[in-house]
């Protein structure tokens, strides 16, 4: 079983409704593209048969994914796991803060821009089943980077303020 938070879960649902809601549209572009005559020089029907597959594919995955997977409860401990949230700043090596502390959460998935730290990544790998501290990790530079990390036990507010309702980036409009 994989882990997932409740907003990797929330985001695929909305993916996977959105793909739903596109599937008549492309179906209707492949016999559209169909309907035009010889199939072995219809690029058109090419374009919209490769759409479709990418589509039910993507769709494939996404229940796979919500089907074979639990949803993190966030912990009211002291551990970071996947769910939590937590304040990060990288520091110098003598602790002192570099740029602006922010609001993260550690997830299954790394979607860094919107706040999310992978547990794949060097931090997330560091940090999962840690505690507030200082965390030294290696950047894909291999330079060192040093990090304050402060776990925050209601986190979801700030970091919904910080970064907006994250079900936005997988609607299609």
């Amino acid at each position: 079983m994989r882990t997932i938070s409740s907003v990797t879960r929330d985001s695929l649902m909305i993916e996977a409704e959105n793909i739903r809601k596109e599937l008549p549209r492309i179906e209707d572009d492949v016999e559209k593209a169909r309907a035009k005559g010889d199939l072995s020089e219809n690029s058109e029907y090419d374009i919209a048969l490769n759409e479709q597959s990418m589509a039910l594919l993507r769709l494939r995955e996404i229940e796979s994914t919500l089907n074979e997977s639990i949803v993190a409860t966030s912990s009211g401990g002291n551990e970071i796991s996947i769910g939590s949230f937590f304040h990060l700043q990288e520091i110098t090596e003598d602790g002192k803060p570099i740029g602006e502390k922010r609001i993260f959460m550690l997830d299954s998935v790394e979607m860094i821009l919107n706040g999310i730290i992978g547990i794949e990544s060097n931090l997330g790998k560091a940090i999962l089943n840690g505690t507030s501290g200082t965390y030294t990790v290696l950047s894909k530079n291999s330079e060192i980077i040093y990090y304050d990390v402060e776990k925050v036990i209601d986190g979801e507010e700030e970091f919904k303020h910080t970064y907006g309702d994250l079900s936005e980036i997988f609607k299609i409009n």
